[in-house]
């Protein structure tokens, strides 16, 4: 952009051309939700957030960060929430994966990844 002035007498001057960038504001997540596990009240003993470099594999690749999510009680539709505000403003900028994963004595399974933006 550039702005012109004009006096009264018809006569102009231009300023010199700046650049104006507009981006989306990409705000970063606070928290999860995902569905309980099918043996939740039976094997299940805790769930961990894990997040991965983006277009990692969650069944194959190490975590660059996890967080411990205890065993929340779900809601009547099987949903967990949990607010992890503390946890996901410490990943540097950028796009990862997130995979829950259920640990219990059975052994420990992990969700599908959901890619997001930090």
């Amino acid at each position: 952009v550039h702005a012109i002035a004009y006096d009264g007498d018809g006569a102009s001057s231009t300023t010199a051309a700046t650049t104006i960038t507009v981006a989306a504001a990409v705000t970063p997540p606070t928290g999860v939700v995902f569905q309980k596990s099918a043996d939740h009240a039976t094997l299940v003993t805790s769930y961990e957030l894990r997040v991965f470099a983006n277009g990692a594999n969650p069944n194959t690749a190490t975590p660059l960060a996890k967080v411990n999510l205890g065993k929340p009680t779900p809601a009547t539709n099987g949903d967990i929430t949990v607010s992890q505000p503390t946890f996901f403003s410490t990943l540097g900028a950028g796009s990862y994966v997130a995979a829950v994963a259920a640990i219990g004595s059975g052994g420990t399974s992990i969700s599908t990844g959901v890619t997001f933006t930090r």
